[in-house]
């Protein structure tokens, strides 16, 4: 049997609207409490260079984004404080956090005609509380998270993992061609890129899909009923 490995976040979970959300509450947490210094971070988009260069990111959990952001921007913020903004970041989100439209209608079309796997960037903690939320874990033969397994999806050996073995075919499918579209070129798997949500912006690479979708609807054209 055929295998499609799928990302998570901003393929079928439409983690960009949560994250819009979750960053909105905690602006305006932080604006009502006085911490001016991360308002000014925030606005200013200061302290974020660690969001960009470091691989182990892809590793971590929305409390470790917001306390390593708030450490950096304003050392000075007790620790109960700290704990309080993540605690609010995390409510705001996933108040917010839900499917693609038409992400579970697809995977039930898919399920008996292929094998499903997820490889996904994040903390066990975090991305095993999107899955229980959405209840699509199971839909997969195999879940690779990054967190768990101690290294980000900037490995090929994420999306091996994956892999049953013996497949005539391998396809991933994701929005981030540094992850998921390089990843997946790399095993020889055909590429699709599902152009939404964070990484949805035009950027000079070598990095190139096989396939370049703008909406899960598209991908019945890829993976058509025989």
């Amino acid at each position: 049997m055929d295998t499609i490995i799928f990302d998570l976040d901003d393929t079928l979970a439409d983690t960009y609207r949560a994250t819009k959300k979750a960053n909105r509450a905690l602006f305006f947490h932080l604006l009502r409490t006085g911490r001016l210094r991360l308002v000014k971070a925030l606005l200013l988009r200061e302290h974020t260079d660690f969001l960009m260069s470091r691989e182990d990111i892809l590793l971590y959990d929305s409390h470790d984004f917001i306390a390593h952001f708030i450490r950096d921007a304003d050392p000075g913020m007790p620790q109960e404080r700290i704990d309080a903004a993540c605690t609010l970041y995390d409510r705001a989100f996933f108040s917010a956090f839900g499917l693609v439209e038409g992400a579970w209608d697809l995977l039930a079309f898919l399920n008996p005609r292929y094998r499903l796997a997820l490889v996904t960037d994040g903390a066990k903690r975090w991305q095993e509380e999107k899955l229980r939320r959405l209840g699509i874990a199971p839909f997969f033969d195999r879940i690779i998270i990054s967190g768990e397994v101690g290294s980000s999806k900037l490995n090929d050996e994420n999306f091996r993992m994956a892999l049953e073995g013996g497949e005539d075919r391998v396809f991933v499918v994701g929005d981030r061609l540094e992850t998921d579209i390089r990843g997946g070129n790399a095993i020889g798997a055909t590429t699709i890129l599902v152009r939404r949500g964070t990484f949805a912006y035009d950027r000079e690479t070598d990095i190139v899909p096989d396939v370049t979708v703008t909406s899960l609807a598209e991908l019945y054209r890829v993976f058509p009923a025989e």
